[in-house]
């Protein structure tokens, strides 16, 4: 290891604007993903370098992309609130800026140290706005700080450590506490260790998903075999190595699908299976090499881990926040909340947050929405509505649909479902009044009656969070549609294994079904649905959306290898399209991301 070196003795590049050793021809460790010139010329480029920078969204383009200019990137750090604003922050593993640009947004001082040089200039580039970041390029392990910072994030960094303190003799789990321990050296009397990683036994790592960093399917859960790999933890693991490390107070938070791309935080509390937290969590899981298999159907696991207290061991993702001491007496007050969900895919106007919490003076639990930006909504045929309702206990009745695929009268029993989600969308939405065609229209908050905005009670269906208002009435047909299209997109894969569903012609299935409750249902009005549903989401999401046409579906279902391939194409082919707006706007609103996306991905 080479000599170490204080913060104060590096001085600034004049060329890049990054921190620098004087006299020390350092070009950074290794550690690239091939995207960097691409994004080095996206973002120096672009006007607005903003964590909400649509300029930079429209340039994703594939993961790599994805990863770095996603807005998704910041939502662990906006669920915690209670942050203060004034906080000196250290960012340890800056990666392409994407969490720095936001930390510098929010707080007064930040400190960036990134490996490598050429992502350095990247980090740089992307807060050249902002005088209150510095970055600084050199390894983390030859950096000796003060004690001076109120916050040091390790945010997809610390699985890292068997790289690179390999060199000093240190095996996996003893590379991550030496890393552990020198970041807490940073911190000041009552600061705090944000972390983020990836659970090695992340429930979609059971479900088909290859492990995030190798690549390699079920390597995580086999121990990771290879040495000194990037290694990730169990939460037990991970609860001993912060207590070796002297971290003994603190805080998990879930995040779904995981902390890269969360739309979804839990908040750790007892009785999990008493708040129905699966109504929370939207799915198929993403896998961001493209080789997912579908084992386990993700949506049913879920709902069952829930029931048994065990969804926060098999979480895909941990976000600890951990301190030396207690935690400070004097750390900002924030609601009790129990899950959250951002829905930020979206266009400024209508981005928002969605909470379950407790209500300080009736212990009463609520769901919140509320805007996450104060901007003038656009002028159109749509509005978001804002609102708090009462919380209802309940299964989902998409979990209905989810279950009818496995039973041995699967058709049957799917229409069965429909058949009483259509009588509860009569009875709750018509206004007894037709369209032009001879359909019955619906009240114009009705977009919202879909079986993830559906509570089944006493075989009652209570509708919640009414989040979107049309300016006009529309049809009941429209709302079937959409209920039927996010649930056949959303479990395609499933729905080919367990039913007799023709793989090669997706449209007439569901046209198929409509025709059972609409007789004079017909192509000529699905493509009329079909646009509406483009315009909605095209307004929401602010891109130009269109909805997967048949050709996208002709999966063959022999032999497997090759329906596993056709599937991923199309799941991962969309998703930075439709994916986004489908899974954000059909899921949940009160479910409390952005269109990430019923599909998958975002």
């Amino acid at each position: 290891m080479s000599q170490l070196a204080k913060l104060s003795s590096f001085i600034m590049d004049k060329k890049t604007g990054v921190y620098v050793l004087e006299k020390k021809a350092y070009q950074g460790f290794g550690y690239l993903d091939g995207s960097e010139d691409k994004l080095l010329k996206i973002i120096t480029g672009a006007r607005d370098c903003s964590c909400n920078s649509r300029e930079l969204e429209s340039s994703i383009s594939d993961w790599p992309t994805k990863y770095h200019l996603s807005n998704l990137r910041t939502n662990i750090l906006r669920a915690l609130n209670f942050l203060n604003k004034d906080s000196k922050i250290l960012e340890v593993g800056a990666g392409c800026g994407a969490l720095t640009r936001y930390l510098g947004e929010n707080f007064n001082h930040v400190d960036a140290i990134e490996g490598s040089l050429k992502r350095s200039c990247i980090v740089k580039e992307r807060c050249k706005d902002l005088n209150n970041v510095r970055v600084y390029c050199s390894p983390f392990q030859e950096v000796v700080f003060d004690s001076e910072y109120d916050v040091v994030t390790l945010i997809g960094a610390l699985e890292y450590a068997p790289i690179f303190y390999s060199a000093a003799g240190h095996r996996s789990e003893e590379a991550c506490l030496e890393m552990l321990k020198h970041a807490i050296s940073a911190l000041k009397d009552g600061g705090c260790l944000i972390i983020a990683m990836e659970n090695r036994l992340g429930l979609k790592y059971w479900c088909g998903c290859t492990e995030d960093h190798t690549g390699k399917l079920f390597d995580g859960i086999h121990g990771y075999p290879n040495i000194n790999s990037v290694i990730t933890f169990s939460k037990k693991e991970m609860i001993r190595l912060l207590q070796k490390a002297q971290l003994n107070y603190f805080e998990f938070y879930y995040p779904f699908p995981d902390y890269k791309l969360t739309n979804t935080i839990l908040r750790e509390v007892s009785n999990q299976a008493s708040y129905y937290l699966h109504n929370w969590i939207t799915v198929p899981f993403e896998d961001y090499s493209s080789s997912r298999r579908y084992l386990v159907n993700e949506a049913l696991a879920i709902k069952s881990l829930v029931e048994a207290e065990m969804i926060y061991d098999l979480s895909n993702s941990f976000l600890i926040v951990a301190y030396k001491e207690k935690v400070p007496s004097g750390r900002n007050k924030e609601p009790d909340w129990i899950a959250k969900r951002f829905s930020t895919n979206r266009v400024l106007p209508f981005r928002a947050v969605t909470t379950l919490e407790t209500e300080a003076n009736t212990n009463s639990l609520v769901v919140r929405k509320r805007k996450l930006f104060n901007v003038t909504e656009p002028q159109t045929f749509i509005r978001i509505n804002p609102c708090d309702s009462k919380w209802i206990p309940g299964n989902l009745l998409q979990f209905s649909l989810y279950e009818s695929i496995y039973k041995d009268n699967g058709f049957k029993s799917l229409m069965n479902i429909l058949a009483k989600y259509q009588n509860g969308l009569m009875k709750n939405c018509s206004i007894g009044e037709m369209d032009d065609e001879g359909y019955p229209l619906a009240k114009m908050d009705a977009i919202d009656f879909v079986p993830s905005n559906i509570i089944l009670s006493d075989n009652e269906m209570l509708s919640m969070d009414h989040e979107w208002i049309y300016t006009q009435p529309i049809s009941t047909d429209y709302i079937f549609f959409r209920a039927l299209f996010i649930f056949v997109i959303e479990q395609y894969p499933y729905i080919l294994d367990n039913l007799s569903v023709p793989a090669n012609n997706f449209d007439k299935f569901i046209v198929s079904i409509m025709k059972e409750f609409y007789p004079q249902y017909d192509m000529k009005r699905h493509e009329r649905n079909r646009k509406r549903e483009e315009e909605f989401e095209s307004v929401v999401s602010g891109n130009d959306i269109k909805l997967p046409e048949a050709e996208h579906f002709r999966l063959a279902k022999d032999p497997i290898s090759q329906k596993d391939e056709q599937i991923n194409s199309i799941l991962n082919s969309w998703s930075w399209r439709i994916t986004s707006p489908l899974r954000w706007l059909y899921r949940n609103y009160s479910r409390a991301k952005s269109l990430l996306e019923r599909l998958r991905c975002n």
